[in-house]
């Protein structure tokens, strides 16, 4: 038996087959086996339905891989670009930490392709240290850090100078290109 899928790869064959009259007494014995509600099988009693059988075989065989390696290249997850992550030590810090305001706007790359861009004015709060500086956050934007993925990212400073970013849900650090300074104005820990 034959599935339905087939049985009509099979017919328009048929229809188009450069034989002519046989090809169209073919095709209307499977428009009435396709009726029936028997299974499907194809009748070989003449050559040209031979031929036409064998092209259906190779026809959806083809278009059957065709189909699976579209699906295997659609379905896969890629990495075009991505970050180095490195893992880090951090430690969080309790009570108030170091506040600044950021006087320009900043662009800083880690090498992916995909900029992230500080905002100036934006308020810049102390949540923690690493070895690599202190770890900043803000309200004032969200932070993220992109590739292929997106990750939620928190600045972190050293000396006056951008060095990476803390990623907080992989607990990891992103280097940035090159250090970048930074111009702030430094809030006392109550202010607005």
């Amino acid at each position: 038996p034959l599935s339905y899928r087939d049985t009509v790869d099979w017919i328009r064959l048929l229809k188009c087959h450069p034989d002519g009259p046989a090809t169209n007494i073919a095709f209307k014995n499977a428009q009435n086996m396709f009726s029936a509600t028997c299974p499907l099988e194809i009748p070989t009693a003449t050559p040209v339905m031979k031929q036409a059988n064998r092209r259906v075989s190779c026809r959806s065989t083809m278009g059957r891989g065709a189909l699976c390696c579209l699906m295997l290249l659609t379905g896969c997850a890629f990495d075009v670009s991505h970050v180095k992550q490195q893992s880090i030590a951090f430690t969080s810090i309790a009570g108030a930490g170091w506040t600044f305001v950021l006087n320009h706007d900043v662009k800083a790359t880690v090498g992916s392709g995909f900029a992230t861009r500080l905002k100036a004015g934006s308020r810049w709060h102390q949540v923690g240290n690493t070895d690599r500086g202190a770890v900043f956050t803000t309200k004032d934007q969200i932070v993220t850090v992109e590739a292929s993925n997106i990750y939620e990212a928190q600045l972190v400073v050293s000396e006056n100078a951008i060095t990476g970013f803390y990623l907080p849900i992989e607990k990891t650090f992103v280097v940035v290109a090159s250090r970048i300074p930074i111009q702030t104005k430094t809030l006392e820990t109550d202010q607005p």
